[in-house]
């Protein structure tokens, strides 16, 4: 790996935070990004990836991720969303 793609991944990974459920209900990341995008007063996108049972959260806005992992844990149906810090 070259040192500019270091560079890069560094700064995503910065941007990236691990969300996960209490509940032994499974959701899919098109609900949890629907959720992102119409629960969340948030400045600019948010992209939701799965990884096992958990999810990433990688933001576009720093003040966008420190909002939500300050207010977290969410509500999703029933369910608590932690989001990791």
């Amino acid at each position: 790996m070259d040192v500019d793609s270091a560079l890069q991944n560094r700064a995503i990974l910065s941007r990236t935070r691990l969300g996960y459920f209490l509940d032994i209900r499974q959701f899919t990341v098109g609900r949890v990004q629907d959720y992102v995008e119409n629960n969340l007063s948030l400045r600019e996108n948010v992209q939701v990836d799965r990884r096992e049972s958990n999810f990433l959260f990688t933001f576009q806005n720093i003040d966008d991720m420190d909002f939500v992992v300050q207010h977290a844990p969410y509500n999703v149906n029933g369910a608590l969303l932690l989001v990791d810090h």
